[in-house]
């Protein structure tokens, strides 16, 4: 189970770091939430503390690093997305490798929301029917 402060850092910037399109929702938000916290409880406890003391980092550093000085989850959409952008692309491997991991984690998350799936015409059912019916091979 992630912190409260995790959360509140990880739910500003899956806002930020989705793509801007027809099924923003809240609970779209609140289910990429949810399946991001539920990914980040499967890692192995040497995995977690890393992205702890990432998160940490991430939102506290938004008061030195940030348009505003206030931590990332306070900031207004706009200075997030700048705040974000100089994570994305830090030359510090840290930052930049911490963001992609995070994006990673996002990204996944999004793209397996059934409404996503249907708007990019993805039926991966229909794709596993057919190797079912074949045994398993494909055979194009």
């Amino acid at each position: 189970m992630i912190s409260e402060s995790v959360r509140r850092t990880l739910k500003a910037l899956i806002l930020t770091a989705l793509p801007p399109d027809e099924v923003r929702s809240q609970d779209l938000h609140e289910r990429v939430l949810a399946h991001v916290e539920a990914s980040l409880d499967y890692l192995p406890q040497s995995g977690r503390k890393p992205f702890r003391v990432g998160f940490f980092a991430f939102e506290y550093l938004a008061l030195f690093m940030a348009p505003r000085i206030r931590p990332f989850s306070l900031l207004s959409q706009r200075d997030q997305t700048i705040y974000v952008g100089r994570w994305a692309h830090s030359s510090f491997f840290l930052f930049h490798n911490f963001f992609k991991a995070i994006k990673g984690f996002i990204m996944l998350a999004y793209y397996e929301q059934p409404e996503v799936m249907r708007l990019l015409a993805y039926d991966p059912q229909s794709y596993v029917d057919e190797l079912k019916a074949n045994d398993g091979t494909r055979r194009d």
